[in-house]
């Protein structure tokens, strides 16, 4: 069937093709939800023909790419780089370094959610099309929260093409309808709030388990989401107490989320599993003295290997998240005698038994926490069918009112179906 195109959509089509077809081989699509960037981008990939390669700054939302175009998708990372390495800076910061640019052979390279791209990364996509010839399509939601670290490498304010209208079809959807509110600044005015069951609902609470009880309800449909790694860890804790889980353990049927990409697993930070069997992995719990564990994860054949006690760890200062969970493995890649015998000697292990978990947990480990619980930007590239954002007096107090915006309004547009707003009055 014929896709009909309103006028503004027709105007950034041929806005767009221009662009990828003139001199500078570049173009910007912008639009917030409910505008019809997804539709207007199949537009493009229909006209366009085959070559066409699609990319996404995570491994979650290049699966998503995938489900609404019906094409494959892939990371830009994994397109453009030949290896990912870890390195620090010169204040001891963990950085990731890349190996060498990788050639792009397509006819055209659209990257979705484009507002997740840094200037770094974004640069380095410039310079491997324009060594090609070919042509690239940026597309994403200048609304949304800007990349976690550095800036946004696509100057989505000033697209190609922006798509302004939200359309009445997405219009009949409250959740829609109030994150257009919010994006143009008139949340106060929005008229559509309901009671508890309703599509757009929210209540005042005292207790972050006031949110857990409501997610806690239907937890298969549900998510909570917040602003602080605080509030993030405080549900994920009561929200397990609530299941009588221990504080730190794993379990069949919980949800967890990457934290860190594992290049040799595919698995890339943000991206949420449900675990489906967990048994203990005695070897690497005595060698390491921590818990250890093979968890079965929905989508993947064969197990991880998890540290649990490294899940919503207490950070000690100016240490970073990677950073504890990579002195958790550390000792098995000790080189010095003194240091890896007495670990060989705990697990029973030779020398061929410790070539042999180094490399399963090279290619089998992997950083997560518990994910009942996410902050906004670790959401961005994902939906959910029911969404409850957790608004704690700091992030309503903080002075970068254009931030708060674009936060509340990422954390709205993560909602399918039906979005709970919960205002926290306790620290």
């Amino acid at each position: 069937m014929p896709v009909i195109l309103s006028d503004d959509q027709s105007a950034a089509l041929i806005a767009v093709l221009a662009a990828l077809r003139g001199p500078s081989r570049e173009a910007s699509l912008a639009g917030a939800a409910g505008t019809g960037k997804t539709t207007l981008m199949r537009e493009v990939l229909a006209q366009w023909g085959g070559g066409v390669l699609l990319l996404a700054p995570t491994g979650k939302a290049a699966r998503r790419l995938t489900e609404v175009t019906g094409c494959d998708a892939q990371t830009v990372h994994s397109a453009l780089y030949g290896s990912v390495e870890e390195q620090r800076d010169e204040r001891g910061r963990e950085r990731l370094a890349f190996g060498e640019r990788k050639g792009l052979v397509a006819g055209l390279v659209v990257v979705d959610e484009a507002s997740m791209v840094s200037a770094a990364l974004a640069a380095d996509l410039r310079a491997a099309c324009r060594a090609g010839g070919t042509p690239l399509l940026w597309v994403g939601d200048h609304e949304q929260l800007p990349p976690v670290e550095g800036e946004r490498g696509v100057d989505l304010d000033n697209a190609t093409a922006v798509l302004s209208v939200v359309h009445r079809q997405a219009l009949e959807s409250p959740v829609l309808d109030l994150a257009t509110h919010v994006r143009e600044g008139k949340g106060a005015a929005f008229a559509r709030w309901t009671d508890d069951a309703g599509d757009c609902s929210r209540t005042t609470i005292t207790s972050v388990d006031t949110a857990v009880a409501w997610a806690e309800e239907a937890p298969a449909e549900r998510i909570l989401l917040t602003w602080t790694n605080r509030i993030r860890a405080q549900a994920n804790r009561l929200t397990r107490e609530r299941r009588g889980l221990p504080a730190r353990g794993l379990a069949a049927g919980e949800r967890i989320v990457v934290t860190f990409n594992q290049h040799a697993l595919g698995v890339m930070n943000g991206e949420t599993f449900r675990v489906t069997r967990v048994e203990p992995c005695a070897d690497l719990t005595d060698a390491l003295e921590r818990t250890v564990v093979w968890a079965w994860i929905e989508g993947m054949a064969r197990p991880i290997l998890l540290c649990p006690e490294a899940f919503d760890a207490q950070l000690a200062p100016g240490t970073s998240e990677r950073a504890h969970n990579r002195a958790i493995w550390e000792p098995i890649w000790r080189t010095e005698r003194a240091d890896i015998l007495p670990l060989m000697a705990r697990a029973g292990w030779g020398w061929e038994d410790l070539k042999a978990w180094r490399n399963r947990v090279k290619g089998r480990a992997v950083q997560a926490t518990y994910a009942y619980c996410l902050t906004a930007h670790k959401a961005q590239g994902s939906q959910y069918p029911e969404v409850g954002f957790v608004s704690c007096p700091s992030l309503r107090g903080y002075e970068d009112r254009d931030f708060t915006r674009r936060l509340f309004y990422t954390g709205i547009t993560r909602a399918e179906r039906r979005f709970r707003a919960f205002t926290l009055t306790a620290p």
